[in-house]
C-alpha cells in the first residue's frame, strides 16, 4: 500500500530511518550466530585434557561470531551465546 502522494510504501519512512551504515554487517553477524552448522564431534580425551602447549583446539561450528571488549569476549554460535574472559580470545 502506497502513502498518498508518495511512491514509498506505508511504513517505509520508519524502515529507512532505522537503517544505518552497519545494518548489513549486523544482520550477517546475527545470522551467523544462529546458524546451527553441521555436527562435528571430536572427543579425543575422555577425562582431563592434558596440559600440553602443543595441543590444538578446533571450533566445530560453521558460522560463529566473535565480539569483544576490554572486559570480555562474546562468542555466538549455533543459537547460543557465551561470555568468556578475554584470555580466551587467542583460542577462539
Amino acid at each position: 500500500m502506497l502513502q498518498e502522494g508518495s511512491r514509498r510504501p506505508a511504513g517505509g519512512k520508519e524502515v529507512s530511518e532505522a537503517l544505518h551504515p552497519h545494518i548489513v554487517s549486523e544482520f550477517a553477524v546475527s545470522l551467523d550466530g544462529r546458524d546451527p552448522g553441521r555436527p562435528a564431534p571430536s572427543l579425543p580425551y575422555i577425562g582431563d585434557v592434558p596440559a600440553d602447549p602443543g595441543l590444538v583446539l578446533a571450533l566445530t561450528t560453521a558460522r560463529a561470531a566473535l565480539e569483544g571488549t576490554d572486559e570480555a569476549v562474546v562468542l555466538r554460535a549455533a543459537g547460543h551465546e557465551w561470555e568468556l574472559h578475554t584470555s580466551a580470545r587467542p583460542a577462539m
